[in-house]
């Protein structure tokens, strides 16, 4: 990833896209990690990590409450899909009132 691309404040369908497909991965990396964590009994470890980038990624974007805690996986990703929806919608209007 570029400082261009960093820098770049868009939302085109391609990127939803792809950001999707990162999201995707990394969780998939998470159960991965999790499981050898856990058959080599370094799951705190595991833990330790997790939380330090969780919480990282709270002081850089705090929870917005959008999608709650309590939703299943299958949840999660609709109202995320939904959520970027409409956030493209959003970024498209302004975009052609400029």
């Amino acid at each position: 990833m570029t400082q261009k691309e960093i820098s770049d404040p868009r939302a085109e369908p391609m990127d939803v896209v792809v950001i999707t497909a990162f999201v995707h991965d990394a969780y998939r990396r998470l159960y991965d990690a999790a499981w050898q964590a856990y058959d080599q009994n370094r799951i705190i470890y595991f833990n330790l990590i997790l939380a330090k980038f969780l919480k990282e990624l709270g002081q850089r974007w705090p929870h917005s409450r959008q999608i709650p805690a309590t939703m299943t996986v299958a949840e999660i990703t609709s109202t995320a899909r939904a959520l970027f929806e409409k956030t493209r919608q959003k970024k498209e209007r302004s975009k052609s009132r400029k």
